[in-house]
């Protein structure tokens, strides 16, 4: 907030659509794209009496995200900025605060 958009822009990719509001403010749509960040298998073990279970478990990726609406006034001022799809970071629980 109170950041130039331009400045906004630049750090972080364009805007995926805008639109002009009443106010003569501009809604922006932005999106972070999708991240990909790799899970690791880890070995789950559980001894039963003199019988050991061992297994693999987990693995994979997990999608992270952000797309939020950022509104900025006639200047390009951002007056507001608000989430609309956020999903968990990389060392967060928010890919949101995270980039912004």
């Amino acid at each position: 907030m109170g950041q130039n958009f331009d400045q906004f822009v630049s750090q972080n990719g364009q805007p995926s659509q805008n639109f002009e509001l009443k106010s003569g403010h501009i809604a922006y749509v932005w999106n972070s794209g999708k991240t990909l960040m790799s899970v690791p298998t880890t070995r789950l073990t559980t001894v039963y009496g003199n019988t050991i279970d061992a297994h693999m478990v987990g693995g994979g990726k997990i999608e992270m995200f952000c797309e939020t609406q950022i509104v900025t006034d006639r200047t390009g001022i951002i007056r507001e900025i608000m989430i609309l799809k956020d999903t968990i970071g990389l060392s967060s629980t928010s890919r949101c605060h995270e980039i912004l």
